[in-house]
């Protein structure tokens, strides 16, 4: 696995922004699957389609008229960062071939043995073993950077750093599969709008924003329930939300107490 690159990939995010991509990269995404695996649903059947498990791998392959449209412009645009970069067109033809093989499902093929495919064909047979599905979190097999190498030093005649080219390309996937995400989760979020749920996360935040301006209604101790933005009560689980409405309904109860006993004093 070629860790350094990755490595390069996600210092190219900002230093306060990195949480994104290693949400990726560990499967940190708030799925349905992952939500039902922590008690927060009972399904876990992917928002969207209504058909299959949503997963981390699913975001990539949902058949979500929006998600392939997504999905279409983005390996669009990841085969013009192929062509930016000088990348070798039969080298930038497999890597394509892989990914668009794996998104729809398709066994995965390798190049046939002849001449001009033998460094692609090992890093085809090599990324095959880590996983298909890791390029999507960054995680390139270092036969993909030999591969370019070579086709650097039959270039220019000698050896050149395929470092660079690595990093770019693992930054690139890395993208593709976090504005993959952000695209399900708008679509989420539009079907959403006007339902309970959304009645309540719009309600709660008010509420907050309320109890802000009369914190001296909470004890010391619990003012900071209060410190929480916009983005909790939009993204949160419905389930964490309303466990912070129960809390602050219990605060206010024990300051309202505390206030009269201090009155009759």
């Amino acid at each position: 696995m070629d860790w350094t690159s990755l490595e390069q990939s996600i210092r190219k995010w900002p230093k306060y922004g990195r949480g994104t991509p290693i949400k990726c990269l560990h499967d940190l995404w708030d799925t349905t699957k992952r939500k039902k695996d922590w008690q927060q649903t009972d399904s876990d059947t992917c928002p969207l389609c209504n058909v299959k498990v949503e997963s981390t791998s699913h975001i990539l392959r949902c058949t979500h008229l929006l998600m392939v449209a997504a999905r279409n412009s983005e390996i669009e645009g990841l085969n013009r960062k192929f062509k930016a970069t000088n990348t070798d067109p039969k080298l930038r033809r497999w890597m394509v071939v892989i990914i668009r093989q794996w998104l729809h499902e398709f066994r995965v093929a390798t190049p046939q043995r002849m001449k001009g495919y033998k460094t692609i064909r090992r890093a085809v047979l090599s990324q095959m073993e880590i996983g298909i599905r890791n390029m999507f979190k960054g995680i390139l097999s270092s036969k993909w950077k030999r591969a370019h190498e070579r086709t650097l030093k039959k270039k220019y005649r000698h050896f050149v750093s395929g470092d660079s080219w690595a990093s770019t390309i693992s930054h690139a996937l890395l993208q593709m599969s976090i504005h993959m995400w952000n695209t399900r989760c708008q679509i989420v979020h539009a079907n959403s709008k006007g339902t309970a749920e959304s009645v309540l996360r719009d309600e709660l935040k008010k509420y907050c924003s309320k109890l802000r301006k009369e914190f001296w209604r909470l004890l010391p101790q619990d003012t900071h329930l209060v410190r929480r933005t916009d983005k909790f009560f939009d993204k949160a689980p419905i389930s964490t939300v309303k466990m912070w409405k129960c809390r602050v309904n219990v605060a206010e109860k024990l300051g309202l107490k505390n206030e009269t006993q201090y009155e009759q004093i």
